[in-house]
């Protein structure tokens, strides 16, 4: 009976075994077909990229600009082309259009700047002269930035620590200015109007 109930055990151990190593088996399963999908969409992704970066641009005619007037062109479209200009400019020699020129892409990229931002052409043109294409875009959308709002303690009624602690505790997330001001205040985020709060009257 002994030996029985030794053979029904050792069997016994031998199934979980074997179920262990199906369970194994089956993450591993799942773990290459994962790693193949991912190689599948890098290797996607890898040909996407060079026909981009090798692809001619489409410069716009002026034909088809005509037919943008009638539409409102989204902007998410101006940033398209923006980008597509911007890249096309940066490997001239190997992605421009024939027979187009670097002044047309200039222009081009002048125009929906100046639409996406809401700028006035002769505006943008001037800063296209003063910085480059790249450096350009950078300064509009860092203009288009809202800048946090500071503000300056009257050092006749209260310090600027004292202050700092009152908003707080108001939900106020704020820092000093700079080193150089004493009296500034950054405000980041604020639950309630600022102006309305009694500190600041």
């Amino acid at each position: 009976e002994d030996d029985d109930n030794d053979e029904f055990g050792a069997d016994a151990a031998s199934d979980d075994d074997d179920e262990e190593m199906l369970d194994v088996e089956r993450q591993s399963r799942l773990i290459d077909a994962e790693m193949q999908l991912e190689r599948e969409e890098a290797a996607s992704e890898l040909r996407r990229t060079i026909a981009q970066q090798t692809a001619v641009f489409h410069l716009p005619t002026a034909e088809e600009l005509e037919e943008d007037e009638n539409r409102v062109v989204p902007p998410s479209e101006l940033r398209a082309r923006i980008d597509d200009v911007l890249e096309v400019l940066a490997a001239f020699k190997d992605r421009r259009e024939p027979g187009r020129s670097r002044s047309e892409y200039i222009e081009r990229l002048g125009q929906d700047m100046a639409e996406l931002f809401g700028y006035l052409q002769e505006l943008v043109d001037y800063f296209l002269s003063m910085f480059g294409p790249n450096e350009c875009l950078e300064f509009l959308e860092a203009s288009d930035r809202s800048r946090p709002l500071v503000v300056r303690v009257n050092t006749l009624k209260a310090r600027r620590k004292d202050l700092a602690a009152a908003l707080m505790k108001r939900g106020v997330r704020l820092d000093p200015l700079a080193p150089w001001s004493k009296v500034g205040l950054k405000i980041h985020e604020s639950t309630v109007p600022v102006g309305a709060t009694p500190e600041y009257l």
